[in-house]
């Protein structure tokens, strides 16, 4: 609801939002003629009852069980508080002119939009410059409402990927713990989730990675340039930027809703699925399997799937109760 607030007040998307409701009002079988009409009184209405729905953060999305939900799958069809509020359309299309012509704050250039996509979840944000961010789960991003117009900077917390619009006069950054990624017009993925290292990994265009390392108290500045398919990776404690291939399905995957498993550690498997579907995995038995490695490739699939298949390769039992998970890793 807060994204729609801002969208429908942007002055930038006057011509979108018109078309909208006119199409609306040309598909609806309503007779205005036929209802008398206070345009301030409905204004007054339609902006309470706008303002009245709760925001995604003051109202986390409910989810079902774990057990039955298939991974990062968008609903089809038009979220129902969507609908609510294009069922206001018809008598929005009278008060439009009032509505989008109310002086913005004087201080819209300094505030601050912040999207995230919380633990099981992904979201994709299409950015005023028509660039696009794609979050992983427990990733944030914030930039400034002027976005596209005076800058293209952008700060990350976790994992997103990124497709860049071609902007020559105004690069497009991205700023994580740290380290900015610069591209003029490209395709690539951060991932700043770990706390002692993170990396930027090009799929398309050319991108500039900068990092700030703090040796002996002197800030030293270290830079590189990526061509498609190479990696920089950040080393906090050893202050050190590198430069190496990497494995596009095994660090692009995600944003397909695709999990991706190449001799990849029981360990790290397990904290892979506790993020991508929101559960607690509790360990008993054989924790030496912990180090145990397997492949497999999982397209939205559910969890119980994902789970079935491993136990066999990896020697585990698990029972899914609700949002908690147990394995029971065997001798064998």
């Amino acid at each position: 609801m807060e994204q729609l607030r801002n969208w429908l007040n942007n002055p930038e998307n006057k011509e979108q939002v018109d078309a909208l409701l006119a199409k609306t009002w040309e598909q609806s079988d309503v007779d205005i003629s036929e209802v008398s009409i206070d345009k301030a009184r409905m204004l007054r209405g339609i902006m309470k009852k706008v303002e009245s729905i709760d925001g995604p953060a003051d109202r986390p999305p409910k989810k079902s069980r774990i057990s039955d939900r298939e991974p990062y799958r968008r609903r089809k069809g038009i979220p129902a508080a969507f609908k609510a509020i294009l069922g206001l359309a018809v008598i929005m299309v009278v008060v439009f002119q009032v509505f989008v012509n109310t002086p913005a704050p004087e201080n819209t250039i300094a505030q601050q939009i912040r999207r995230e996509a919380p633990r099981g979840y992904r979201n994709t944000v299409n950015l005023a410059d028509g660039s696009k961010a794609i979050l992983n789960s427990e990733s944030s991003i914030e930039y400034a409402a002027d976005f596209g117009k005076g800058n293209r900077t952008i700060l990350l917390n976790g994992e997103a990927f990124f497709e860049v619009a071609h902007n020559a006069d105004l690069p497009f950054e991205v700023i994580a713990n740290g380290v900015k990624t610069t591209a003029l017009g490209t395709s690539f993925n951060v991932n700043a989730s770990r706390t002692s290292w993170q990396t930027v990994s090009l799929a398309t265009g050319k991108v500039k990675v900068e990092a700030l390392g703090d040796v002996a108290g002197v800030k030293e500045r270290k830079e590189m340039i990526l061509s498609p398919g190479e990696q920089a990776v950040w080393k906090r404690n050893e202050t050190s930027l590198t430069k190496r291939p990497f494995d596009a399905n095994l660090v692009l995957s995600w944003k397909d809703n695709v999990i991706y498993f190449k001799n990849t550690r029981l360990k790290r498997m397990i904290r892979v699925l506790e993020r991508w579907y929101d559960v607690e995995i509790t360990i008993d038995g054989n924790l030496d399997k912990l180090t145990q490695t397997g492949t497999g490739t999982f397209a939205n699939e559910s969890l119980d799937n994902v789970l079935n298949s491993l136990s066999f390769s990896m020697g585990f039992e698990y029972a899914i109760t609700d949002e908690n998970v147990t394995l029971q890793l065997t001798n064998e």
